[in-house]
């Protein structure tokens, strides 16, 4: 199983690296751009759209960590709550050693 799992990996990774060239040959034309706080440069086009998608899967993987540590919080605290209600439960259901 592991090594499907590692033929597979690799084959993914191949497609994707094949992808990565053919995107990068076909868009090689330059392009200025102009944005507002730096002055104006001029790149291939292939590295503006590589460079915008990085920087948009940092921010969206920041935003994101805020909420999965929220839950992971929220996770605990009702394990918590659980185990409690268990060890109460378990003393409610043993008989009673007054009898």
């Amino acid at each position: 199983m592991a090594v499907i799992k590692k033929v597979v990996f690799g084959l993914v990774f191949l497609a994707v690296l094949v992808f990565f060239a053919l995107f990068v040959t076909e868009n090689s034309q330059s392009v200025s751009l102009n944005p507002i706080i730096i002055p104006a440069f001029e790149h291939n086009i292939a590295l503006i759209i590589i460079v915008a998608f990085s920087i948009g899967g940092v921010f969206g993987l920041l935003f994101s960590s805020g909420v999965f540590l929220k839950l992971r919080a929220q996770i605990l605290q009702l394990r918590n709550k659980l185990r409690v209600v268990e060890k109460e439960l378990t003393k409610l259901r043993e008989p009673s050693q007054a009898q």
